[in-house]
């Protein structure tokens, strides 16, 4: 005899679980990150950078850089603090004296003449700082003798 709250085999619930609430939160959580992400990367003003085809691979060991952007308007900014020509080298010297070590990043806007970006890495020089480096986006290298495909322009079906 069967008991009376146990379930009847042809009524028997299955569970099914509805990912329709998961995939809309999934969704929500990579617009969002689709968004902030590029904002993040950046340290300091934006900056349209010089493009090279062969940059050197970023070093991402060590301390992190003091960053020093040269805007397309020749404003110089430590971080996001702006900072006038002259008093460049006082407050880089204050913030080496605080972290000994870090290296300091030069990012110049490509509008920038190069007279300026040479000015700046003399004062960076000034204050007492031996490793600089020099900010550059990547350019992707054109080769007008290959198309889609891997064919060379000009080559006949064979």
């Amino acid at each position: 005899m069967r008991p009376p709250f146990a379930p009847d085999r042809r009524s028997a619930i299955r569970p099914e679980i509805n990912v329709t609430p998961l995939v809309d939160v999934v969704l929500v959580l990579l617009i969002i990150f689709m968004v902030v992400l590029p904002s993040m990367q950046d340290e300091g003003r934006p900056i349209e950078m010089v493009k090279v085809l062969e940059a050197d691979g970023g070093n991402s060991d060590g301390p992190q850089p003091v960053v020093v952007t040269v805007t397309a308007d020749a404003e110089i900014f430590i971080a996001d603090r702006p900072v006038s020509g002259p008093d460049l080298e006082a407050a880089l010297a204050a913030e080496l004296r605080q972290n000994r070590g870090r290296p300091i990043l030069l990012r110049g806007d490509a509008r920038v003449p190069y007279h300026a970006i040479r000015e700046v890495f003399a004062r960076i020089q000034g204050a007492g700082s031996t490793g600089i480096r020099l900010a550059v986006g990547a350019q992707r290298s054109w080769n007008p003798g290959f198309q889609h495909g891997g064919r060379r322009h000009g080559d006949a079906d064979r």
